[in-house]
């Protein structure tokens, strides 16, 4: 049998409801009102016609001859694709959604190593069937003692804080209470500068050896403070100020005693004048003590 060439340039794309008036080999028409295409074939006889019955069968169409362009879109039904035939190749990128995905079908080998976050994980959702044994691992951490492997159900794995483990960062602040610090052991370099105030200080808590030399100044002493007991023996005149030296009814005994005017009760006073001492009653000069003795005015 003759090979059936079919020219793409002769083909006729318009539906016709007669033949054409004359045809060449290899043209190809489609009779609207027959439903069939029609060709000449390239043989013996010019202008032969032969009806082809339409639609084209499997048969009439060549291997790899139905191109994309050939397929109308969204006329690839499920029927149409063959068992195994969608690989990674035709799938597009994220076209897997969740409700493409059989339940259970995700297995342990589907899941890539540290894929599954913490907000993958429902609440509750991890039991102790879920886990090996000492799959889960507690560590000592800086300054603890003891952690390691927890196997399920076994005794609990001890923590321990070690020797020298608390420092100043495992501390919180206003941590370290009264209680908590052995007697003796605040030093002064442990309390700064300036801490103590009144408050910390015990009652009679600063003795004699507490204090420098020469600072218990004039106004660290209360008023009348001074009693007879607190003065030594042997103060001397320049100690005494002009007008604070009030006897009362005592007796002042004492060798020489340099004194300036002396003002007394009921008007009297002494006075001192270049060459005499006078005795003076409300103003008036009454007498007068010199070199030659007591002499009235």
């Amino acid at each position: 049998m003759a090979t059936t060439i079919v020219k793409s340039d002769r083909v006729t794309m318009s539906t016709l409801t007669a033949d054409p008036a004359s045809v060449a080999a290899g043209d190809v028409w489609f009779r609207g009102d027959l439903g069939k295409s029609k060709w000449a074939v390239d043989s013996v006889v010019a202008n032969a016609k032969v009806m082809v019955v339409s639609p084209v069968q499997t048969s009439d169409i060549g291997d790899s001859q139905v191109t994309t362009a050939k397929i109308v879109d969204g006329n690839v039904t499920q029927g149409k694709i063959a068992s195994a035939a969608v690989s990674t190749t035709q799938l597009a990128d994220s076209g897997v959604t969740t409700a493409k995905i059989a339940d259970s079908q995700v297995t342990t080998g589907k899941i890539a190593d540290s894929a599954i976050a913490t907000g993958k994980v429902a609440d509750a959702a991890i039991t102790n069937a879920k886990l090996q044994n000492s799959s889960i691992s507690v560590p000592a951490g800086t300054g603890m003692t003891g952690g390691g492997a927890v196997a399920l159900g076994a005794t609990a794995t001890a923590l321990g804080i070690a020797s020298g483990g608390v420092g100043t960062t495992q501390l919180a602040d206003s941590g370290v209470t009264t209680a908590k610090i052995v007697d003796g052991n605040v030093t002064s370099g442990k309390i700064a500068s300036g801490a103590v105030s009144t408050t910390q200080l015990a009652d009679s808590g600063v003795t004699t050896a507490k204090l420098a030399d020469s600072q218990v100044t004039t106004g660290k002493i209360a008023d009348g403070a001074i009693t007879d007991g607190k003065v030594a023996s042997g103060i001397g005149p320049g100690k005494i100020g002009t007008g604070n030296m009030n006897l009362g009814t005592g007796t002042l005994s004492a060798g020489q005693v340099s004194v300036g005017d002396i003002a007394m009760k009921f008007g009297w006073k002494i006075a001192e004048s270049p060459d005499a001492i006078l005795f003076i009653k409300d103003g008036q000069v009454i007498g007068k003590i010199g070199r030659a003795g007591f002499i009235a005015s």
